[in-house]
């Protein structure tokens, strides 16, 4: 018998998502799974892109590729928006 682990961030995240999606948390899951690049190109465009990506992802397992093309910058999104 084996279990598999999971991460105290896994835990936080789907407590997070709990506290503020509550109701919708099933259909957020639901939707996700559906149509993943659909999903996250809609999730994406809440935050500041310098270039927009030409394809959302690329899987390939075991690996996948995200925001093939897109260009953020990381610092700009977390920080120097909320200076606005």
């Amino acid at each position: 018998m084996s279990e598999t682990p999971v991460s105290s961030s896994s835990v936080a995240a789907t407590e997070a998502g709990k506290r503020y999606y509550g109701h919708k948390l099933k259909e957020i899951w639901s939707r996700s799974l559906e149509n993943p690049e659909a999903f996250w190109s809609e999730v994406a465009e809440n935050i500041t892109w310098f270039k927009k990506w030409d394809k959302v992802y690329v899987w390939d397992p075991p690996f996948a590729r995200w925001f093939i093309g897109g260009v953020l910058n990381a610092s700009y999104n977390a920080l120097d928006v909320h200076l606005k």
